[in-house]
């Protein structure tokens, strides 16, 4: 398989340009990022050079994608924002009742 490196995704027009590809999956090159786009959920995986193991997140709901783009939205469609606020938390717990996520103002 292979694998569309993208510099970024730090605008809302890069990241329509991507989900209308055909295989919405890439490395983002500025943020050493797997992004897939799967039916109902977004999975990145943040491939963090000071750590040994990749950290992946899912985010979406079992019948619709709308969480993930709303989350990417409020970070102003910024891949940055959105892991920087996924680094944040603390998954000991549900990921759902951590109050801890800081959205950039509207």
């Amino acid at each position: 398989m292979l694998i569309r490196i993208l510099p970024s995704l730090e605008s809302r027009e890069a990241w329509l340009n991507f989900f209308r590809r055909e295989i919405p999956y890439c490395l983002v090159d500025d943020q050493a990022t797997l992004v897939d786009f799967q039916s109902t959920y977004l999975q990145l995986t943040h491939l963090n050079t000071s750590l040994s193991d990749p950290i992946r997140y899912t985010l979406g709901a079992r019948t619709s994608l709308e969480p993930a783009w709303q989350l990417i939205k409020r970070c102003n469609w910024s891949l940055k924002a959105v892991l920087e606020g996924l680094d944040s938390l603390e998954f000991s717990s549900n990921a759902r009742d951590n109050a801890h996520f800081t959205l950039p103002p509207i």
